[in-house]
């Protein structure tokens, strides 16, 4: 739908939903099942749904993800995003909702998929391939880099690593830090029915995360 958000911009989304034989590649940037890269204080609003669905969509790039490729520090709201049956390739981080996501410096989680929102965040039988070797692979981001705490909750997850001599997490492939001085947080609650399969050879793999460290 939408390549790069500069930073500050503001995508609204009524209804979408994506499925069939679509391929969105970024060889050597970031792609995504809606948005490739989201730039510093962008945001998304999902309003009414947005599906990808389908065992023949496929997003491939060096940062992969299910809804969007590469993000920092955006703003994510609605009602409802439901990635479901798609291959995400990623050569550095692939992620069910998101590659690689650097948060900002004063939020502290997706709050707008908590609570009376609980059931609305969905990544279900995505399969995630990583192309390289350790990179990292998450059921909701394949890297996530800590410049505040910083929560995930309500939420639910389902995926299978494909790549071979990864990191793999069922919820983060690599948690980092912005220096190596900081202490981050990372809190997580509520996440329906956690589900990871893996038939491959790994460099890491967990229930939560994969690897902790690294700036």
């Amino acid at each position: 739908l939408c390549n790069t958000m500069n930073e500050g911009s503001t995508l609204s989304v009524d209804s979408l939903t994506v499925g069939g034989a679509v391929s969105v590649t970024a060889t050597n940037g970031s792609a995504g099942g809606l948005v490739g890269l989201m730039n510093s204080g962008a945001s998304l609003t999902v309003n009414a749904g947005v599906e990808t669905i389908g065992s023949n969509f496929t997003i491939t790039g060096q940062n992969a993800g299910g809804l969007i490729g590469r993000g920092t520090d955006v703003k994510l709201g609605g009602t409802k995003v439901t990635i479901a049956g798609a291959t995400v390739k990623g050569s550095t981080a692939a992620g069910g909702l998101i590659g690689s996501y650097t948060t900002g410096v004063s939020e502290n989680g997706f709050t707008s998929y908590s609570g009376s929102n609980a059931s609305t965040l969905k990544v279900n039988n995505v399969t995630l391939n990583t192309t390289t070797d350790n990179a990292y692979a998450g059921g909701l981001f394949g890297v996530l880099e800590l410049k505040q705490d910083f929560s995930i909750s309500d939420a639910s997850v389902a995926s299978t690593i494909a790549g071979s001599r990864a990191y793999y997490g069922g919820l983060v492939g690599q948690v980092k830090e912005d220096s190596a001085d900081s202490l981050r947080a990372l809190t997580i609650s509520g996440i329906s029915n956690p589900n990871t399969t893996t038939t491959v050879n790994l460099q890491g793999y967990a229930g939560a995360v994969a690897a902790v460290g690294g700036t």
